[in-house]
């Protein structure tokens, strides 16, 4: 029986390199007052695209610092309006919400657009070809029966979107397929809910039991019994987060395929929260400092947990040249914090 090869995605960004690039960024754009912030984008994903690695060859990044910044004046002119809007005229407070989940799919598309077309491995270009329609139904339709359903739509709602990303994604010629299973998403999005219920119940309960036993009356207006309820909600909300990340980036992965090559991924929810844990730790006692520590061992780490599984001969893989993507929707994207990721 031949032995199946399986290729690791490798990351080789370090800490100490991406301070340099980081520190720059942030100086550079506040004195420029923002301005610079267009070629810091393009060169903080120029670093981790170089410093990934498959078959000793790197990923590269070649959006134009330029188109960024005419998208951020754009989205920044939209934003300045929407929130003088209800200064300017009352109704404009609720047309221009409306505007905005209108062209939400637009954006979306043309978003992911942008980022898999100035994407490229072994100097052939990614694309995303995924229908407005389907961004259309993703993201705006099915979500408004959410309320109707008890939120029990919302497995199907995140394995559509999912579909939607990766299926819509393109190395060249070569288009992704993904077939995971809608109930395996049902059976994840369960799982965390129930991580979700019992670990803030257990931390509260042995909170107020603790309390209790050191002799203080249960009083939710005294101070000592609000910590048990945050750490309680805190904890079961990372907890129930990581799991359901891990999982379904898993799934995502797992159940895709370009051409004869498939994935592997072997997320683990205990990684995850160990990551978010230290990393905001870091964060906060370095008061920001040990930022670019914490963007390079999270992509390390998912990187790590990354492989290409089949024989992986790039050669087949050819590509057409593509017009160029303005980069308006994925700045107006950013600007009113519209999420287009896995989960």
């Amino acid at each position: 029986m031949q032995e199946v090869k399986v290729t690791p995605v490798v990351f080789t960004g370090k800490a100490s390199e991406y301070f340099g690039v980081w520190i720059v960024n942030l100086l550079l754009s506040i004195i420029t007052l923002g301005v610079y912030s267009a070629w810091a984008k393009v060169r903080r994903k120029k670093y981790f695209y170089q410093h990934t690695f498959i078959d000793g060859v790197a990923f590269d990044y070649h959006a134009s610092p330029i188109a960024i910044l005419k998208g951020r004046m754009l989205a920044l002119a939209l934003f300045i309006l929407y929130s003088l809007s209800g200064q300017i005229a009352p109704v404009l407070s609720v047309v221009f919400p409306l505007l905005l989940t209108i062209f939400l799919p637009w954006i979306i598309v043309r978003s992911l657009t942008f980022n898999a077309r100035n994407s490229s491995y072994r100097g052939l270009r990614f694309d995303f070809n995924g229908s407005i329609k389907d961004a259309w139904r993703y993201y705006i339709l099915l979500p408004l029966l959410l309320v109707f359903t008890l939120g029990l739509l919302y497995p199907f709602i995140a394995h559509g979107r999912n579909r939607f990303i990766m299926q819509g994604h393109r190395f060249g010629l070569s288009q992704v397929q993904s077939d995971f299973s809608l109930g395996s998403f049902y059976k994840v999005y369960l799982q965390a809910l129930a991580i979700l219920i019992l670990v803030g119940l257990t931390v509260v309960g042995l909170g107020s039991v603790l309390l209790t036993a050191a002799g203080m009356h249960i009083d939710f207006n005294n101070p000592s019994f609000i910590w048990p309820l945050i750490l309680g909600y805190t904890l079961s909300i990372t907890m129930a987060a990581a799991f359901l990340r891990s999982r379904v980036l898993n799934l995502v992965w797992k159940g895709s395929r370009i051409d004869q090559i498939s994935f592997d991924s072997n997320l683990s929810a205990r990684g995850l929260i160990w990551l978010y844990v230290t990393n905001l730790l870091a964060l906060i006692f370095s008061l920001g400092l040990l930022a670019p520590w914490a963007h390079v061992r999270t992509a390390r780490y998912h990187a790590e947990r990354l492989a290409l599984v089949g024989a992986t001969d790039f050669e087949q893989f050819v590509g057409e040249k593509k017009a160029e993507v303005k980069a308006a929707g994925e700045e107006i994207g950013e600007m009113f914090d519209i999420d287009v990721a896995f989960g």
